[in-house]
């Protein structure tokens, strides 16, 4: 806040002054202030003296800090939901890339001998069926996890919180994708899809 000689000229030359800062209360506790100073003049428009409304608001003021302080918080972990999704999506696609490589080597394997195609063509459907499971299973619950936990933050924003608001649904929309894919790769992994 500006010191008191300024703090009074403004409210001679505007009526009034109004700020902020820290105060001492009688017993030398500090406490956050906001200070009005309102000039007083008579008919004739001459100042008489000030007026001076100090009001408490040390509460509004935690509260505000607080507000942030949660603010950051939710925004630290949405942003690290986010990278979870986005490191398990990019693990996701690199195991599918190697087991499609795999699959089809074991594909042109069967196709030039015939006589291995039975076994083979087991093992193969087992292990599709095995990688299926897996995907439904883990992936599925830590997906359902993070969604769980996108929409516990989001039921404790604030009106006022549209930005975080906004990450939060983006982040829940990438879940609901990646949920929609992980089913579409766990059913065209099954034996009875396999083409």
């Amino acid at each position: 806040m500006m010191n008191r000689a300024k703090f009074l000229a403004r409210a001679v030359r505007h009526g009034q002054s109004e700020g902020e800062g820290w105060r001492v209360r009688k017993d030398g506790s500090l406490f956050w202030a906001n200070v009005v100073v309102t000039a007083l003049r008579d008919s004739n428009g001459h100042l008489l003296g000030f007026a001076k409304l100090t009001r408490d608001t040390t509460e509004d003021r935690e509260r505000a800090e607080a507000l942030t302080k949660a603010k950051e918080l939710l925004e630290l972990r949405v942003e690290q939901r986010t990278a979870v999704l986005t490191r398990v999506n990019l693990e996701l696609r690199s195991e599918i890339a190697e087991r499609q490589r795999a699959e089809t080597a074991a594909y042109e394997f069967t196709r030039r001998t015939p006589s291995l195609c039975g076994p083979l063509q087991k093992v193969r459907e087992e292990e599709r069926t095995y990688i299926a499971r897996e995907i439904h299973d883990e992936l599925g619950q830590v997906c359902t996890a993070i969604k769980m936990d996108l929409a516990l933050i989001g039921n404790k924003l604030t009106n006022r919180q549209s930005r975080l608001r906004g990450k939060v649904e983006a982040a829940t929309q990438l879940v609901d994708g990646m949920i929609v894919t992980l089913r579409r790769i766990a059913s065209e992994l099954r034996p009875d899809n396999a083409g």
